[in-house]
């Protein structure tokens, strides 16, 4: 099929002028003006059903697995048929080259540009090519800026450029679009850019089969210019149209690279939609508030990338990635998948699964679920954020390694995160990580494991999830250090603990089991347990289940704790019968070995919930106008106090410094609400290598003076969390102190309600 659009005739016309201009001298404006109708209209192309997107790969993909839910999203698409063309048979015509205009106008030609001010351009000057080129897109081989070689005229609309692909007939003749190449947009594109196989506005299906096998990259943020002027910055909008490359039967071959797009507010689809056998690479991508669909959907055959991607608020997932087709990895950084009415984030995959600097939050299913059983790939996710979600913060299942390095999974309904890899050969290490607050609705645990290898733990919070338990955790080894289980609830027997272990051996090392419901510690699965410097306390059934060994000198292997070992039972309710011998003493019938009692006033060590090392805590009186350094060498932490008498301790091993700043309530980041009146405010940082740290591990204690005759039962403590007021369960201490306990740093405020 031949069709013959507007921009053939204008560079005809433009190229008649150059040959009579000497006799007959003609102005070519700079503006758009509308260009002279041509002599026979193109039949109109029959209406284009709008797709429906599926979530299948580029090829057969291998049944979904068991450990994850198939995900479904809508119906196949629906292809336009081969058999929906117009009758117009046109001669076909090469798109014109900028350079080609130039070099074809004869020596002492007078035609000229008209500039916006209606002043003579020369037509062979580059201001001239400027403005001849300030429309877009513009298709220019891979590697050459707009206007340089081989590049096309500007087109007004993508669909124009993609008419002009599809005539320029790739396959049988010479065409200019048979190569690696890049299409450049400025701010306003003009419309919609589907690139895919089929009749109506789509390419021929042996025009697209020609072209499907080069790479393309569609860049944004074009200032217009060529030449010295040439510049790319900030975004191209494509507002409420949507882009799409490939489809589930007729996937794109080539790479497929984007970058500097928005796309907001798509109605009948879903905003980004790329399908290839080979990569993906998306940077600088931003696709929100679609009403039918997802935000971003990629399916692919090689490896998937995303820089600075963000896809929020949109009608169901924010972004789904597949390339089980292919053996390639999945790489995410920088990219927030937020505030969707389904899953933030889906990544299926037979390759690696690495996550950096991720939010995915607010969402009405799952944060994020990645899953790469099909393959042997390992799962990474470093210094990422999966909070606030209807269902579960995260979940990864794998075959390979899940190691987790910085991750928060706070304030989900369900789990906080499930890390599942149990049929393969992996490992699943988790570090400096929280997973807090989760549960809320009735069940499930802050961070569930499922391994047949080996789990290690180190500086971990599972604490204060509201009606599960703390953490459940079955592996064919166990090692936790410097980890706290505090302060978790559930309405039955079964809830309500710390932390479940199930292991052939598990070793926990300088931790904390406190506060919770029922048992501080399940650990009756466990063949080999060993507790070495383990605090209990307050905990509602009893503080352990099983038979563990007890040594100490786990926290500090110079100073304190001492030397010893022995062999305690525990029994039915945790208070079952222990021997052994602790430092300073023989222990008293009935008192499990692990327990250690605070000798200090509860002020420097509200509900014990601070690790004791056999070192003091450095108490520090601060005006607010100094760090203070967090010495772990000499101390088992720091407190730090205000001359008002509120304070926040800060144990080991936290580190590098800390800061403590009363506020004014005209000082707050943001106003309480009149159901809430202001008492008190401090603001607590953590400095760590000349930053302030959002979150630490493990929880610190902040602490406020209760005014004189005030009752109790109305106070509370606040926290912001960078955009509204948080309220935080709290507690009075024996001499006189409202103490809450958090992984959290920022403003804290003491109010009645």
């Amino acid at each position: 099929m031949f069709r013959q659009s507007r921009f053939i005739f204008i560079t005809g016309m433009l190229l008649l002028v150059l040959f009579v201009s000497m006799a007959c001298p003609m102005a070519v404006h700079a503006d758009d003006g509308t260009p002279p109708p041509p002599t026979e209209e193109p039949a109109n192309p029959p209406t284009e059903e709008a797709p429906v997107e599926t979530e299948s790969a580029p090829t057969e993909a291998p049944s979904e697995p068991s450990a994850t839910e198939t995900p479904t999203e809508s119906t196949p698409e629906a292809e336009p048929s081969a058999t929906e063309t117009t009758t117009e048979s046109t001669p076909e015509v090469e798109p014109t080259v900028v350079s080609e205009i130039l070099e074809s106008a004869p020596e002492g030609t007078e035609v000229v540009v008209l500039d916006e001010n209606s002043e003579a351009i020369p037509l062979a000057s580059q201001e001239a090519a400027e403005i001849v080129a300030t429309t877009d897109p513009m298709w220019c081989p891979a590697g050459v800026q707009p206007g340089g070689a081989g590049c096309t005229t500007s087109f007004l609309t993508p669909q124009e450029l993609i008419d002009a692909m599809d005539d320029s007939d790739p396959g049988t003749t010479n065409s200019i679009f048979e190569q690696d190449g890049i299409i450049y947009f400025t701010a306003d594109p003009g419309g919609q850019f589907v690139l895919r196989s089929g009749g109506g506005n789509s390419v021929q299906s042996a025009d697209y089969e020609a072209l499907k096998i080069f790479n393309l990259a569609l860049q944004g943020g074009w200032n217009g210019e060529i030449g010295a002027g040439f510049a790319l910055s900030g975004q191209t909008n494509f507002g409420a149209n949507r882009v799409q490359i490939g489809s589930d039967t007729h996937p794109w071959a080539g790479n497929i690279t984007i970058n500097n797009f928005t796309i907001d507010g798509v109605a009948d689809n879903s905003a980004l939609v790329v399908i290839t056998t080979g990569d993906v690479n998306l940077n600088s991508v931003v696709l929100q508030n679609n009403n039918v669909q997802s935000g971003l959907r990629v399916a692919s055959g090689g490896n998937i990338t995303l820089n600075n991607v963000v896809s929020q608020n949109n009608a169901k997932r924010g972004a789904n990635l597949d390339n089980r087709g292919g053996s390639g990895n999945v790489n995410i950084n920088a990219s927030s998948f937020s505030d969707n009415n389904d899953r933030g984030l889906t990544v299926l995959s037979n390759g690696n699964i690495t996550l950096a600097n991720i939010l995915a939050q607010g969402n009405g299913d799952n944060g994020a679920e990645l899953d790469n059983t099909t393959g042997t790939g390992s799962i990474n996710i470093s210094s990422s954020i999966f909070s606030g979600n209807s269902i579960d913060g995260l979940r990864a299942h794998s075959n390979g390694d899940i190691i987790l390095t910085n991750v928060a999974a706070n304030g989900n309904s369900d789990l906080g995160a499930s890390l599942v890899n149990d049929t393969g050969e992996g490992n699943i290490i988790v570090s400096s990580s929280i997973f807090d607050s989760n549960t809320s609705g009735g069940k499930h645990f802050g961070l569930q494991i499922i391994s047949a290898g080996d789990v290690t733990l180190s500086d971990v919070s599972a604490s204060n999830n509201l009606a599960g338990s703390g953490s459940s955790i079955v592996a064919g080894s166990l090692s936790i250090e410097n980890s706290i289980f505090n302060g978790n609830a559930s309405g039955n027997q079964q809830g309500g603990r710390g932390l479940i272990a199930e292991a052939d051996e598990a070793e926990i090392i300088c931790s904390q089991f406190s506060g919770n419901s029922t048992y501080g510690l399940d650990a009756e699965a466990v063949g080999l347990l060993t507790l070495n410097d383990v605090i209990f306390g307050g905990n509602g059934s009893g503080d352990y289940l099983g038979s563990p060994s007890v040594t100490t000198g786990g926290c500090s292997s110079d100073e304190g704790g001492g030397e010893g070992e022995g062999e305690g039972e525990g029994e039915g309710e945790g208070g079952g019968e222990g021997e052994g011998e602790e430092p300073g003493g023989e222990e008293e019938p009935g008192v499990q070995d692990p327990m250690v009692v605070d000798e200090q006033s509860s002020s420097s060590n509200p509900a014990g919930l601070i690790p004791l090392t056999g070192l003091s805590l450095h108490i520090v009186p601060v005006t607010g106008a100094e760090n203070v350094e967090l010495n772990c060498a000499a101390f088992s932490g720091t407190k730090l106090v205000l001359p008002n008498g509120d304070s926040v301790i800060l144990p080991c091993p936290i580190r590098d410094e800390g800061s403590l700043v009363a506020q004014t309530q005209d000082e707050l980041p943001g106003q309480l609400d009149d159901q809430f009146e202001f008492l008190s405010a401090l603001n607590t940082e953590v400095i760590r290598d000349g930053q302030s740290v959002v979150t630490v591990d493990p929880s610190l204690v902040v602490e406020f003076v209760i005014p004189d005759g005030q009752d109790t039962a109305s106070l509370a403590v606040l926290h912001w969390n960078g955009s509204a007021w948080v309220e935080f369960p709290g507690q009075a201490t024996n001499d006189g102190y409202f103490a809450v306990t958090t992984n959290f740093t920022g403003v804290f405020v003491l109010v009645t309600k």
